[in-house]
């Protein structure tokens, strides 16, 4: 038995535009589906505990309805291949043997790949239909975030951060911050998130990255009554609409007391004050000429004359082969230390993308002292980044390297 399709152009549109979502989540995703009943082929993308749901307008409706597994990145490939600008797209589904062929009138040019048909009755397609409905209960008392700019830029400057090295994967939310964690550097960003107050949040890098795709159909997220879950659905479309567990998240925020314990203290400490664009300018400066460094480090060396009453600040990197230095330009210091100067070496890249976030006419404040790295309020240099309206945006704990 073959069955002719045809989907209209508006639903392969549609579907084109979103093609880059469906291929970032088959990283996680596994099998897709299509049921095709009346006049609509429904799409759902499975994944562990995780399903996507798209529809998929037909010009005529068939007599019986199908319901097939189908290789969502060749049927991607297909659609992209033979779709025509302001037409439709048509196919043709045999179930002996058990393929698909898309093709169009106006071509020779046809695609085929296997199918498996499943009955609509099977407990593979049933437990499909059903999903969305059994997982209404999860989330009764869950909470609804605003995805904001200021949440898509905080997750750009962690996923530079969650890497094999730093093994972190996920970032806290809290009602008016979000945050970061690992080894080299803590992050908050001060942005209000919901106008409820709720326990922290947890959200894996992969949930993240998927509310870059989505935000133009809605941007609104639902976590689950227990943050396993996140649900979302375009305004648009009510039918595009997902539910995802979220993975495992590896991430810990120090308690306020272990960042005091690591970072200047208020009577001794001293403050570089400098704007974003110059302090960026600085340490592109060294783009390129770094040794097969992990790190790119680049060392502060602040040198202060007590007695003139004159002090400056010069960034370096030192290796056999090459040797750079660069003085910041339009910058001031400010604090308590009476010392002849301080150095540290920080993490070049993650200066840079915190940098990469803010507007060039706030301003940055680099606070350090000359204690050691492996002593009490030595280990951490602290980014503070506020606007123009003098508000603090970001605040960063950058470690000290000892072994660049």
């Amino acid at each position: 038995m073959k069955t002719s399709i045809a989907i209209t152009s508006a639903s392969l549109e549609k579907l084109n535009k979103n093609a880059r979502l469906f291929s970032y989540l088959s990283t996680s995703f596994t099998k897709m589906y299509a049921d095709v009943s009346g006049d609509e082929m429904r799409l759902y993308y499975k994944g562990n505990k995780s399903l996507l749901s798209f529809k998929l307008l037909l010009e005529e409706e068939i007599q019986a309805p199908l319901c097939f597994s189908i290789d969502i990145t060749k049927f991607l490939s297909a659609i992209k291949k033979m779709s025509e600008p302001s037409a439709s797209l048509r196919m043709m589904l045999s179930e002996n043997p058990s393929n698909i062929t898309i093709y169009s009138p106006n071509s020779p040019d046809k695609i085929t790949f296997s199918v498996n048909f499943f009955d609509r009755n099977s407990s593979e397609i049933t437990s499909l239909l059903s999903f969305f409905t059994e997982k209404e209960s999860l989330f009764t008392t869950g909470h609804m975030l605003e995805i904001t700019q200021e949440i898509l830029d905080f997750a750009s400057i962690t996923n530079t951060y969650m890497s094999t090295i730093n093994k972190n994967n996920a970032i806290v939310i809290a009602p008016d911050k979000l945050m970061y964690a690992d080894r080299t550097v803590i992050v908050k960003m001060f942005t209000p998130v919901s106008k409820t107050s709720f326990a922290d949040i947890k959200l894996h890098k992969f949930i993240l990255g998927f509310m870059e795709f989505i935000t133009t159909e809605s941007n609104k997220l639902v976590v689950s009554n227990d943050s396993s879950f996140v649900k979302w659905s375009s305004e648009i479309d009510p039918d595009f609409q997902v539910i995802m567990a979220i993975d495992p998240c590896v991430i810990g925020i120090p308690d306020q007391s272990d960042i005091d314990a690591i970072t200047p203290e208020d009577n001794y400490r001293e403050i570089l004050e400098i704007s974003p664009t110059s302090l960026m300018s600085a340490i592109e400066f060294f783009s390129g000429l770094f040794e097969a460094s992990v790190w790119k480090p680049i060392t502060f060396i602040w040198k202060n004359d007590v007695n003139a009453g004159t002090s400056n600040m010069i960034l370096t990197y030192s290796h056999p082969s090459t040797e750079v230095e660069k003085e910041p330009t339009g910058y001031i210091i400010d604090g308590t230390i009476k010392s002849q100067g301080a150095t540290f070496t920080l993490i070049s890249d993650s200066i840079k993308t915190l940098l990469g976030k803010m507007a060039p006419d706030g301003k940055v404040h680099l606070i350090y002292n000359d204690i050691a790295a492996d002593e009490a309020h030595g280990a951490g240099v602290v980014l503070k980044y506020y606007n123009t309206t003098n508000k603090l945006v970001f605040e960063a704990v950058l470690a000290k390297l000892t072994d660049s």
